[in-house]
């Protein structure tokens, strides 16, 4: 039973340390924000061209993130954006892009995703922004396996 234990931890931790090695940890070269420490967490699978904080000061205040991602790689991806203030102990995300036919960011293309935190009016001194790649889906019009008999 502690051998398995210990197994499970040394692939947990190399894992860990090969997902690790696979972030971005700097952003993109300008980021237009007044928030003074942002940890980017970004994968090397794309690229953040483009980075905004915006106040809105509409009908409901609110904070509005605006990012343009870039598929650097060959294959067409799908990404996930996801913000924490912690701070203000908020966090949320987006998909990248939102949608689509199919909902892929096609390589060497740019998506743009606006992450909005409603009813926020103050700024954070500190945020985390992180980038993952979401895992290929099949195709829809692919029918499921059935399982042999």
């Amino acid at each position: 039973m502690h051998f398995k234990a210990l197994v499970a931890t040394i692939l947990g931790v190399t894992a860990l340390f090969f997902t690790g090695c696979a972030v971005n940890t700097t952003g993109p070269q300008e980021a237009a924000c007044p928030i003074t420490e942002i940890e980017w967490k970004l994968t090397r699978k794309a690229e953040l061209t483009d980075f905004q904080c915006k106040h809105n000061d509409a009908a409901a205040p609110a904070l509005l993130f605006t990012a343009d991602v870039q598929n650097t790689t060959g294959k067409p991806l799908r990404y996930r954006l996801s913000i924490v203030l912690p701070d203000l102990r908020k966090a949320t995300g987006h998909l990248v892009p939102r949608k689509g036919v199919p909902p892929v960011v096609m390589p060497g293309d740019t998506a743009n995703v606006t992450v909005v935190f409603e009813n926020t009016t103050e700024w954070p001194e500190k945020m985390e922004v992180s980038l993952i790649v979401l895992p290929e889906q099949p195709e829809l019009s692919e029918e499921p396996e059935k399982p042999e008999e």
